[in-house]
């Protein structure tokens, strides 16, 4: 993408759906990802309260998990530091893995999980756990559409 060009913010989630894991760093201070091959992009955790007000509950929907440490947060989608997604996510199983908060359906279909995420919140989890996700999807009580 060209420096002054006009972009969509769909354009901007393909690009990274466009990514695997491996092609993010992670930075701990402030704790960051930053996509090697095209540094314009990044995913920072906000840290916005305390660790005591962020602790919780492990969400049910999430009880596959072994370690029940959770913690709430929220995090920012940047392109060239502009953020262009703000996300509220969980911080699950002692922070080896970093969840978007699922929404809600109101009518789910009959079997279907009642919460889910987007591809593209999926991709961003994904992103931010690097392989730990990996062999939980299955058993997570939420659905991708």
């Amino acid at each position: 993408m060209a420096l002054g060009q006009n972009v969509t913010v769909d354009e901007l989630r393909g690009q990274i759906m466009d990514t695997v894991s491996s092609e993010w760093q992670y930075f701990d201070a402030p704790p960051t990802w930053v996509l090697t091959s095209n540094r314009d992009f990044s995913i920072e955790m906000l840290n916005r309260l305390d660790s005591d007000e962020r602790r919780r509950d492990q969400p049910d929907w999430a009880s596959i998990f072994p370690n029940e440490t959770t913690h709430r947060n929220s995090i920012r989608v940047q392109y060239r530091g502009v953020p262009f997604e703000q996300k509220d996510v969980f911080q699950l199983d002692e922070f080896r893995a970093t969840i978007v908060i699922p929404a809600r359906d109101p009518d789910p279909t009959a079997g279907e999980p009642e919460r889910y995420l987007t591809p593209f919140e999926k991709r961003i989890s994904e992103i931010m756990s690097g392989d730990h996700l990996d062999g939980y999807w299955q058993g997570l009580d939420v659905r991708v559409e």
